[in-house]
């Protein structure tokens, strides 16, 4: 998918803002890349210059070393902080789980071992895996392991709508857009490929399949157009808007 001619067209017209953009002007710099580049700006400065980065990494010849890993890592943090640029919101993902445990090894070390002669000693004190397929717990102890577990599943959840809402802004044309699970699993699953790269697996590029690697960060570049397309038809909608506005004034 192509970023329509109105992006096209302002795009064309910032050339001369290309080195406060930080687009570098080479040939694989096409209109699309650089409509990418200027809407990240927008957004995000050092979004952008990491895009500048993995382009340039992808594209450079001779090859990049340690390119694969590089652009990884670029993919990975325009992922993770695009969301957040776009709509403005702080998003805490990372599971809080201290608490929880806590409560959890309180009920856990008061639980008898099942068959035990006592029937008293704590499990952490037998050190034995119970012989029966099923034993009983409280329902204290069962609320706190549903607390830790719907914890450890809130980061994902909160995952999925920040990327949500990021489509749903940056898609918005003046009416209210439906944003389909299938389509922010589409970028996450664009964005996560990247993720078995980012750190050192102990092959060199060599190893890596760069055609089908390129043809990854063209899905990824294709993702990023259309949320940058809405930002170019607006903006040249003003852009316009002020023309005519002038034409009458002067």
């Amino acid at each position: 998918m192509r970023v329509n001619a109105a992006a096209t067209e302002f795009a064309q017209n910032k050339m001369d803002d290309v080195p406060a953009k930080g687009i570098a002007p080479a040939a694989y710099w096409n209109s699309d890349r650089e409509a990418i580049g200027i809407w990240l700006h927008e957004k995000k400065p050092s979004l952008a210059e990491l895009y500048r980065s993995a382009v340039e990494m992808v594209e450079s010849e001779p090859p990049f070393p340690g390119r694969t890993r590089f652009v990884a890592h670029a993919v990975r943090e325009i992922g993770n902080r695009l969301p957040e640029a776009v709509t403005l919101k702080e998003y805490k993902e990372k599971a809080d789980t201290t608490v929880k445990t806590a409560i959890i090894v309180r009920h856990w070390n008061s639980v008898p071992r099942a068959g035990a002669a006592d029937g008293g000693t704590p499990l952490s004190e037998q050190g034995a895996v119970p012989t029966r397929s099923e034993i009983s717990i409280s329902a204290e102890l069962y609320g706190a392991i549903e607390d830790l577990v719907r914890e450890f599943e809130k980061p994902e959840v909160v995952r999925r709508r920040k990327f949500q809402e990021m489509i749903e802004v940056a898609t918005d044309a003046g009416v209210k857009t439906e944003v389909s699970p299938a389509v922010v699993q589409q970028w996450i699953t664009v964005t996560d490929w990247f993720m078995d790269f980012a750190h050192d697996n102990g092959r060199p590029d060599a190893d890596c399949d760069w055609v089908g690697y390129k043809t990854q960060f063209g899905l990824f570049e294709t993702a990023l157009k259309s949320l940058a397309q809405p930002f170019f038809k607006t903006k040249l909608t003003v852009e316009e808007m002020l023309k005519k506005a002038n034409a009458v004034i002067e």
